[in-house]
């Protein structure tokens, strides 16, 4: 049975040089047990006062939490994490789609366990909700979602062109 252990080892903070991924294709190869979340948030059917709420309270811890992962992710096992506004289906814009979702690839589940058990931004995140149900007396109309899979190398596919040394799973090469 597999305890689904990852392949531990961080991003290597200075990553491939600009140089050396601007002139090519990129593949990275896959790693054990790779643990990726994806986690959305979608405020477009909350009523004025609930969204107001979300967005001077909620919203900017989640950045906050987010950004970490992105900048310092490698304390925690975390090699990339990207937060992204979904765009309009119609026009590819983003004016207010009162959509978004983090997606983050950690070396395993133990980090990703970790970060979000542990780490003062996840905590932040966590109690800033339990407060937001809370003032909303637990009728909230915000949808949040987390999906999570553990990956095998043959299930991976990290293929750049072009990008900084830094992009993605680069900075885990």
């Amino acid at each position: 049975m597999d305890a689904l252990g990852g392949e531990k080892g961080v991003a290597d903070p200075n990553g491939m040089r600009h140089d050396d991924s601007i002139k090519r294709r990129i593949r990275v190869p896959g790693r054990q047990n790779l643990a990726v979340i994806r986690s959305g948030q979608d405020w477009s059917n909350t009523t004025p006062s609930e969204r107001k709420l979300y967005l001077e309270t909620m919203h900017p811890v989640l950045i906050k939490g987010m950004t970490f992962l992105r900048d310092q992710g490698e304390e925690v096992g975390c090699f990339s994490c990207r937060f992204m506004d979904v765009l309009d289906p119609q026009t590819g814009n983003s004016p207010d789609t009162d959509k978004t979702f983090g997606l983050a690839y950690f070396d395993d589940l133990s980090s990703l366990e970790g970060w979000s058990k542990h780490h003062k931004t996840h905590l932040d995140i966590f109690g800033g909700f339990l407060k937001y149900a809370g003032e909303l007396q637990g009728n909230v109309s915000l949808r949040l979602f987390h999906e999570v899979l553990v990956l095998e190398p043959e299930q991976q596919f990290f293929e750049y062109v072009g990008c900084h040394g830094k992009t993605g799973m680069l900075a885990a090469m």
